[in-house]
C-alpha cells in the first residue's frame, strides 16, 4: 500500500494531465454533437418553414385565381348555346323551352313572359363567361339587343344570370341564385373586374347612342309602354353591379298599385335604362322616394318608377 501511495504521488501530475485531457476530449466531442445537432434541426425547421410558406402562398394564388379568373366571350361552348337558346325561347315566349333551359322557373314568371307585349325578340347575343363559386357552376354576362315593338332600332342590354349543372350533369340557369347571399357576395366581386366594368360601359354607351339615334325609341323607352324584360329571375344588370338591384333598403312603407303600364328605372332619372315593365293594376312594394321617383320592389327586381304612375 505504501509503495502503492508512492507511485501515485510521484505521477500525480501525469494523473491529473490525463485526466485533463480526457475531460476536454469529452467537452469537444459533446460540443460537436450539440452544434452538429443543432445546425439538423435548424436545416429541417428551415425546410419546414420554406415548404408551409410555399403552400400558403399557393394557397393564396389558388383563391387568388378563383376570384380574379378572366372574363372571355364563349369560353364554354356548352353556357354559350344554353343562354342563346333561352333567349330565344324568351323572345317566341316559349315557357314549355324556357322551362327546360331554367332551373325551378317561377310559375309567376311564366304568366309574365306568356304575357309581355312590347318585346317582339331579342338579337346579337354575345356570352361571356367565368368560373362560379363550385366547380360546374358559371358566372355568365349576356349583351343582346331587343326588338321593341314598332320600333326599328334595337335596344342594347346587358343581364348577368348564374349558370349551374344540376343533378343530371345538365347546364342550367338558375332562378334561384339572386336569393343566395353567399353567390351574389362573389358575383359582386365579379363585378368589380375591370373587364366586367369595361362590357358594362360599352353596352351603356351603345344603350345611349341607339336612343340617340332613333327618337322613336328613345320615345318610345321613356314612355308607359317601353322595354318588358320578360325575362326570369336573371334580371338587367344595375348601375351598382348587383344583380336586378338587390336592395338592403327595409321594405314595409306600404303597397302601391301602377295606375297604367309602367317602366321601372335602374336609377331614379328618365334617362336610365329600363329593368322591367309593371302592368296597369299590379301591386309593388315601396321602399322609399327620391327626387319625384318612388323606389320599389317588383318581381325580385328593385328600381324606380315615376310617382304620378303609382297610387
Amino acid at each position: 500500500m505504501d509503495n502503492f501511495r508512492e507511485w501515485i504521488s510521484d505521477n500525480l501530475r501525469y494523473i491529473l494531465l490525463g485526466v485533463g485531457i480526457l475531460a476536454a476530449a469529452v467537452l469537444i466531442f459533446m460540443g460537436i454533437r450539440t452544434f452538429t445537432g443543432s445546425g439538423k434541426n435548424d436545416e429541417k425547421t428551415q425546410s419546414e418553414n420554406q415548404v408551409e410558406t410555399e403552400s400558403a402562398n399557393q394557397t393564396g394564388e389558388d383563391e387568388q385565381e378563383t376570384v380574379s379568373a378572366s372574363l372571355e366571350k364563349d369560353a364554354v361552348p356548352d353556357v354559350t348555346k344554353l343562354i342563346e337558346d333561352y333567349y330565344k325561347a324568351l323572345g317566341d315566349k316559349n315557357v314549355d323551352e324556357l322551362k327546360e333551359l331554367v332551373d325551378n322557373l317561377d310559375p309567376a314568371e311564366e304568366t309574365k313572359i306568356a304575357n309581355t307585349k312590347y318585346i317582339e325578340g331579342y338579337e346579337n347575343v354575345e356570352v361571356y363567361t367565368t368560373e362560379g363559386m363550385e366547380e360546374g357552376t358559371y358566372v355568365v354576362f349576356a349583351s343582346f339587343a331587343y326588338k321593341c315593338a314598332g320600333v326599328d332600332t334595337l335596344a342594347p342590354a346587358l343581364s348577368q344570370l348564374y349558370v349551374i349543372t344540376d343533378e343530371n350533369e345538365e347546364l342550367k340557369i338558375s332562378a334561384d341564385a339572386v336569393n343566395d347571399s353567399e353567390i351574389q357576395e362573389y358575383v359582386n366581386t365579379v363585378m368589380d373586374q375591370a373587364e366586367v366594368v369595361q362590357l358594362r360601359n360599352n353596352v351603356q354607351a351603345a344603350y345611349d347612342q341607339a336612343q340617340s339615334s332613333d327618337p322613336n325609341l328613345k320615345e318610345f323607352l321613356e314612355s308607359l309602354g317601353g322595354a318588358d324584360a320578360g325575362t326570369p329571375t336573371p334580371a338587367p344588370v344595375s348601375d351598382n353591379g348587383t344583380e336586378g338591384q338587390q336592395n338592403t333598403a327595409p321594405a314595409g312603407e306600404g303597397m302601391m298599385t301602377a295606375a297604367d303600364d309602367c317602366n321601372v328605372r335602374i336609377a331614379a332619372q328618365s334617362g336610365s335604362q329600363i329593368v322591367t315593365v309593371v302592368p296597369a293594376g299590379e301591386t309593388v312594394t315601396r321602399l322609399g322616394e327620391e327626387n319625384g321617383w318612388i323606389q320599389i320592389e317588383y318581381g325580385g327586381v328593385v328600381g324606380y318608377v315615376y310617382q304620378d304612375l303609382l297610387r
